[in-house]
């Protein structure tokens, strides 16, 4: 699917998720572990900021849960996945683990910054401390990420992704490039006022539509509703949240609903430290 495949909103991607279960999909793994509420938000913009986290936030539990539907009352049912993140007093990942249920690529993640505070290496680390994949960024003279490379275990490059941007600081634009460098697909992005991604349309790589998403967001930069539709229209997923907050204003508890119905999909929680 290339809303997770290629990039876009981490939140969307992340329900999607919970709604595949035990669909494995290696490159979602790179953009997941940073859970954001949009993924392409300006990036002068730390992950506190990303996250839709408020306040100097120490830590993060998010678990996601399958949810219960065999009552009427919404109630969590089985753990889906599992994400743990560290952030430094400048609000930045350092370091991060995942554990989703029934697959085998569960991982503790280390990260790199430069001097300047940009990321430029993930390495995504096997619990028995092999390397599974490995992902390098490049920069831009105003640290707009230009360049993504993604490597396998045996450093051999797996695919790349290029970015553009308006005047703004704002993605409007990525490329999948495969290992030989030709073009696979690329996504076309539309940004609100406030830099959300309300729309990302899809395309392979003769220019053909390959589907859409379109997401609502509430003011404090959170999805609050999600369609996506296939290339002749039809729509293939629809998706509204909810939410509840701390008494900061971070959410701690996020309900997905799914469908014309708006039949509750899961649940998922997030255990907020503070420094």
């Amino acid at each position: 699917d290339r809303v997770i495949f290629c990039g876009g909103m981490i939140d969307v991607a992340f329900n999607y998720l919970c709604g595949m279960k035990r669909m494995f999909v290696i490159r979602f793994i790179s953009l997941l572990i940073l859970i954001y509420c949009n993924q392409y938000i300006k990036a002068q913009r730390n992950d506190w900021q990303k996250m839709c986290l408020k306040g100097k936030v120490r830590s993060v539990k998010l678990i996601c849960y399958e949810a219960d539907n065999k009552t009427s009352e919404i109630k969590k049912g089985e753990i889906l996945s599992q994400y743990n993140f560290i952030f430094n007093e400048k609000g930045y990942i350092v370091e991060a683990s995942s554990n989703i249920s029934g697959w085998d690529y569960n991982t503790n993640d280390k990260y790199k910054y430069d001097d300047k505070g940009n990321l430029i290496e993930i390495n995504f680390i096997r619990p028995n401390g092999d390397t599974i994949y490995k992902t390098i960024y490049k920069y831009d003279s105003i640290a707009n990420k230009i360049e993504e490379k993604n490597y396998t275990p045996i450093a051999k490059l797996d695919h790349i992704i290029k970015f553009k941007y308006d005047n703004e600081g704002n993605c409007i634009e990525d490329s999948l490039y495969l290992s030989n460098g030709s073009l696979s697909s690329y996504t076309i992005f539309e940004n609100d006022k406030n830099g959300n991604n309300i729309k990302e349309s899809y395309y392979k790589s003769n220019g053909k539509p390959n589907g859409k998403s379109i997401s609502e967001f509430d003011k404090n930069g959170n999805p609050v509703a999600n369609n996506s539709y296939e290339s002749d229209g039809t729509i293939s997923s629809e998706n509204v949240y909810s939410y509840e907050y701390d008494k900061k204003g971070s959410w701690i508890k996020r309900f997905n609903y799914k469908g014309r119905n708006k039949t509750i999909d899961n649940i998922t929680e997030r255990e907020i430290i503070y420094y």
